[in-house]
Protein backbone atom coordinates (compact mmCIF):
# COMPACT_ATOMS: atom_id res chain seq x y z
CA UNK A 1 0.00 0.00 0.00
CA UNK A 2 2.74 2.41 0.88
CA UNK A 3 4.41 1.45 -2.30
CA UNK A 4 1.40 1.72 -4.38
CA UNK A 5 0.91 5.39 -3.53
CA UNK A 6 4.20 6.16 -4.26
CA UNK A 7 4.92 4.88 -7.41
CA UNK A 8 1.54 6.41 -7.96
CA UNK A 9 2.53 9.83 -6.73
CA UNK A 10 5.41 9.43 -9.29
CA UNK A 11 3.42 8.71 -12.07
CA UNK A 12 1.07 11.68 -11.59
CA UNK A 13 4.02 14.00 -11.40
CA UNK A 14 7.51 13.35 -12.86
CA UNK A 15 6.15 10.73 -15.65
CA UNK A 16 3.15 12.34 -16.63
CA UNK A 17 3.67 14.49 -20.45
CA UNK A 18 7.75 13.26 -19.73
CA UNK A 19 8.15 11.05 -22.07
CA UNK A 20 11.03 8.31 -21.82
CA UNK A 21 11.00 9.53 -17.88
CA UNK A 22 9.71 5.63 -16.71
CA UNK A 23 11.54 4.49 -13.28
CA UNK A 24 11.85 0.49 -12.45
CA UNK A 25 9.19 -0.50 -10.09
CA UNK A 26 10.77 -3.21 -7.63
CA UNK A 27 8.41 -5.23 -5.83
CA UNK A 28 10.34 -6.57 -3.14
CA UNK A 29 12.53 -3.69 -1.58
CA UNK A 30 11.61 -1.16 0.98
CA UNK A 31 12.80 1.79 -1.20
CA UNK A 32 12.32 3.02 -4.97
CA UNK A 33 14.67 4.30 -7.37
CA UNK A 34 13.19 7.68 -8.48
CA UNK A 35 13.98 8.63 -12.42
CA UNK A 36 13.83 12.56 -12.93
CA UNK A 37 13.23 14.12 -15.87
CA UNK A 38 15.79 15.04 -18.18
CA UNK A 39 18.22 18.21 -16.81
CA UNK A 40 17.05 17.62 -13.08
CA UNK A 41 20.14 17.42 -11.00
CA UNK A 42 19.55 14.88 -8.56
CA UNK A 43 20.86 16.69 -5.70
CA UNK A 44 18.79 19.79 -6.25
CA UNK A 45 15.71 17.67 -6.41
CA UNK A 46 16.85 16.24 -2.78
CA UNK A 47 16.60 20.20 -2.12
CA UNK A 48 13.35 20.81 -3.45
CA UNK A 49 12.10 17.49 -1.64
CA UNK A 50 13.42 18.96 1.36
CA UNK A 51 12.03 21.82 1.59
CA UNK A 52 8.77 20.04 1.57
CA UNK A 53 9.93 18.09 4.31
CA UNK A 54 10.27 14.81 2.40
CA UNK A 55 14.11 13.36 2.79
CA UNK A 56 15.60 11.08 0.19
CA UNK A 57 19.34 10.29 -1.09
CA UNK A 58 20.10 11.43 -4.17
CA UNK A 59 20.57 8.84 -6.67
CA UNK A 60 24.75 9.92 -7.52
CA UNK A 61 25.03 8.79 -3.85
CA UNK A 62 24.30 5.50 -4.90
CA UNK A 63 25.48 5.45 -8.30
CA UNK A 64 22.72 5.93 -9.71
CA UNK A 65 22.37 9.47 -11.16
CA UNK A 66 19.64 11.49 -12.34
CA UNK A 67 17.18 9.35 -10.04
CA UNK A 68 16.41 9.63 -6.48
CA UNK A 69 16.27 6.93 -3.33
CA UNK A 70 12.90 6.98 -1.98
CA UNK A 71 13.10 4.97 1.37
CA UNK A 72 9.55 4.08 2.79
CA UNK A 73 10.73 1.64 5.40
CA UNK A 74 9.76 3.83 8.01
CA UNK A 75 6.14 4.88 6.87
CA UNK A 76 3.75 3.45 8.98
CA UNK A 77 1.02 2.00 6.49
CA UNK A 78 -2.93 3.83 6.67
CA UNK A 79 -2.30 6.28 9.28
CA UNK A 80 -2.19 9.97 9.10
CA UNK A 81 1.38 10.19 9.27
CA UNK A 82 1.22 7.89 5.81
CA UNK A 83 -0.88 10.44 4.25
CA UNK A 84 0.77 13.21 5.52
CA UNK A 85 3.87 11.71 4.14
CA UNK A 86 2.47 11.22 0.90
CA UNK A 87 1.10 14.51 0.04
CA UNK A 88 3.96 16.35 0.85
CA UNK A 89 6.33 13.63 -1.28
CA UNK A 90 3.38 14.38 -4.36
CA UNK A 91 3.98 18.29 -3.80
CA UNK A 92 7.79 18.13 -3.82
CA UNK A 93 7.79 15.60 -7.00
CA UNK A 94 5.25 17.79 -8.82
CA UNK A 95 7.55 21.19 -7.85
CA UNK A 96 10.27 18.92 -9.72
CA UNK A 97 7.91 18.01 -12.54
CA UNK A 98 6.96 22.07 -13.05
CA UNK A 99 10.72 23.30 -12.66
CA UNK A 100 11.91 20.75 -14.92
CA UNK A 101 9.53 21.93 -17.77
CA UNK A 102 10.35 25.80 -17.36
CA UNK A 103 12.66 27.63 -19.45
CA UNK A 104 13.68 30.37 -16.80
CA UNK A 105 17.25 30.78 -16.40
CA UNK A 106 16.94 30.74 -12.74
CA UNK A 107 19.08 28.32 -10.72
CA UNK A 108 16.78 25.00 -10.32
CA UNK A 109 16.27 25.55 -6.35
CA UNK A 110 15.22 29.36 -6.82
CA UNK A 111 12.04 28.05 -9.50
CA UNK A 112 11.25 25.62 -7.06
CA UNK A 113 10.78 28.05 -3.96
CA UNK A 114 8.58 29.93 -6.50
CA UNK A 115 6.70 26.93 -7.49
CA UNK A 116 6.39 25.75 -4.23
CA UNK A 117 4.94 28.90 -2.49
CA UNK A 118 2.23 29.25 -5.78
CA UNK A 119 1.37 25.58 -5.00
CA UNK A 120 0.91 26.33 -1.41
CA UNK A 121 -1.34 29.23 -2.09
CA UNK A 122 -3.29 27.72 -4.54
CA UNK A 123 -3.65 24.46 -1.90
CA UNK A 124 -4.78 26.57 0.65
CA UNK A 125 -7.27 28.28 -1.41
CA UNK A 126 -5.72 31.90 -1.91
Amino acid sequence: PVRDAIWEAVSTTLERGHSGVASVRGKGALYAFVRLPGGVDDADAVRILAEHGVLVIPGSAAGMPGHLRVSFASIPPATQACADAISAFRLGLAAIAAVSQTQSSLPLAAQASHVSGTMSSERRGM
